[in-house]
């Protein structure tokens, strides 16, 4: 008996290593959730699209609805404008210089990183603002 009180008595440093390991899973599995939580706010910042007629900012119109920044993207924007009816009933697509534009996607990137709620401008020509049927 005095043999086996005398292995678990020197089995007593394990169970230290093993608290020890415990409490730093711990931290880590706290950090963890701590970084998680972070990145789900910073993806759920809201990003509004404004279509405007370059130089005339009382010509505006917000495009219905917000898009979550993790959801932010060159298609979810182009969604979006297509979803606004246009005059014409026939055209399938609507035209926008800025779209086809470099700067669009430089646009796009540089919101994507403030990580923040952000109203992105679209500007426009008036005779492309002119496409859309805002009633």
């Amino acid at each position: 008996m005095d043999e086996i009180r005398a292995f678990f008595d020197q089995l007593g440093w394990l169970a230290n290593l093993a608290e020890l390991l415990g409490f730093v899973v711990l931290l880590i599995t706290l950090l963890s959730v701590h970084v998680l939580r972070a990145e789900q706010r910073e993806g759920n910042k809201k990003i509004t699209l404004l279509l405007e007629v370059e130089g005339q900012p009382s010509r505006s119109y917000p495009v219905p609805g917000t898009i979550r920044r993790k959801d932010f993207s060159r298609a979810e924007i182009m969604g979006r404008l297509g979803m606004i009816p246009r005059k014409d009933k026939t055209a399938s697509q609507f035209n926008l210089g800025y779209v086809r534009n470099p700067k669009f996607l430089a646009d796009i990137e540089r919101i994507y990183e403030l990580k923040a709620d952000v109203i992105m401008t679209i500007p426009c020509s008036s005779s492309e603002y002119e496409q859309f049927d805002f009633s």
